[in-house]
């Protein structure tokens, strides 16, 4: 008498244990190297100060003014448009002493946030190495 045999199935195990070690090293370098900005909130609402240091204006301020739903760009005393200003501005902070290569921006209130953060990045395009928000002395009472 011949008995039937069962053949086993063999099922096809898959070690998964590299994979895993390989996804793990890759999850860590990831973390390893990105780079995490914190932005902070930021009020339009410029300043007020009780502090009595002031800083000294120089030749390079430029100012700021609403003016309808655009805004007023004066460099000095003269009004220019952004592409105006950036072709000049890199040309006035070469001229100047390298340790006096700043940028005033004096900024209305109510001055679109789009131009002084285009104006801010033009000055720093230009080379300046310190751009300064001066701010408005607070009445004590």
């Amino acid at each position: 008498m011949q008995f039937k045999r069962k053949q086993k199935s063999k099922e096809a195990l898959i070690d998964i244990t590299a994979l895993i070690d390989v996804v793990f090293l890759l999850l860590l370098f990831f973390v390893v190297t990105t780079s995490f900005r914190e932005s902070p909130g930021m009020e339009m609402d410029l300043p007020e100060t009780t502090s009595q240091q002031g800083v000294e204006l120089g030749e390079l301020v430029i100012s700021i003014l609403p003016q309808g739903d655009q805004a007023a760009i004066y460099l000095g005393d003269e009004q220019v448009t952004l592409e105006q200003l950036s072709r000049r501005l890199p040309d006035m902070i070469k001229a100047r002493q390298p340790d006096k290569r700043s940028v005033i921006i004096q900024a209305n209130r109510k001055a679109f946030f789009e131009s002084v953060y285009r104006v801010v990045e033009i000055a720093r395009d230009a080379g300046a190495l310190n751009v300064t928000f001066p701010a408005i002395l607070k009445q004590q009472q």
